[in-house]
């Protein structure tokens, strides 16, 4: 089942906290608003036991003011969660998403293109380019890919969804019109590490942990927090064999490593 967490304890309402929740999961809350990215309220996707659960506070559903819908494919449009979300929420998707969205019985709905923003409450949302597969059922469909910004009392956090390897000039696009607190990369998918870096030069293969730490270099973000990890696995390594990899790579105070469930906060 879903792991309920009580992460509450002890917040200060100056700040804007962010949960690690799982796989592509991430919780910004602000004093007015709670942001939720690829929502995935269930122990399995795609037919999969997730090997580690998604870890939500059991009030967030409920509160949810804004999704944030990074792509359509199954692990991040995922219906059954997204009926799980207060139905009053805002869904911010790429083009031609909607009409998924709706399925789920959210109706308050909005498309954005790269670098539209949309504001609810004390955050402004901004979608941005990304390098990946569109479509539904990967390369069929027309629905698109983004990754957000959202913007709130003076800070700046990057939500990428997923990354193919190919060409970083969006990364550098993105570096040149906002100034990145925190950026949250993917540092894989549902097989080894192994693999991801041998196939480190093919196009349409996620990226691998080592390109995620050369396109945080060229964000200029403060902080790295690495995500799509440990949580939706067919490989038999250790779940968390990718972040370790990762800090094999970088010796870097700037990478913090946030396991299912970990919060950090940026002072407003």
């Amino acid at each position: 089942m879903l792991m309920n967490c009580n992460l509450d304890a002890g917040r200060n309402e100056k700040t804007m906290k962010l949960t690690f929740a799982g796989h592509s999961t991430v919780i910004c809350e602000t004093p007015l608003s709670v942001v939720i990215s690829d929502p995935l309220i269930t122990n399995r996707v795609m037919g999969l036991k997730l090997k580690v659960p998604v870890c939500i506070p059991s009030d967030i559903p409920e509160r949810v003011s804004v999704v944030l819908i990074s792509h359509a494919h199954n692990d991040h449009l995922h219906i059954p969660s997204l009926k799980k979300i207060n139905s009053e929420a805002l869904v911010i998707t790429p083009p031609e998403c909607s009409k998924y969205i709706r399925k789920a019985g959210l109706r308050n709905v909005v498309e954005l293109n790269w670098y539209e923003s949309h504001s609810s409450g004390d955050v402004e949302i901004t979608s941005v380019p990304v390098n990946h597969v569109k479509g539904r059922y990967f390369s069929c469909g027309k629905s698109g890919v983004a990754g957000y910004i959202i913007s709130s009392g003076g800070k700046n956090v990057m939500l990428s969804g997923d990354i193919d390897v190919g060409p970083v000039k969006y990364i550098e696009e993105i570096s040149q019109k906002f100034s990145l607190d925190v950026i949250f990369l993917p540092i894989g998918g549902m097989k080894s590490v192994e693999w991801y870096e041998k196939r480190n030069n093919k196009k349409g293969v996620h990226i691998a942990p080592g390109q995620a730490y050369e396109i945080f270099k060229k964000s200029g973000s403060k902080i790295l927090v690495p995500l799509h990890w440990g949580s939706l696995s067919v490989s038999s390594e250790n779940f968390d064999a990718a972040p370790k990899r990762l800090l094999e790579i970088a010796a870097d105070e700037r990478v913090k490593i946030l396991y299912q469930g970990e919060v950090m906060e940026l002072e407003h």
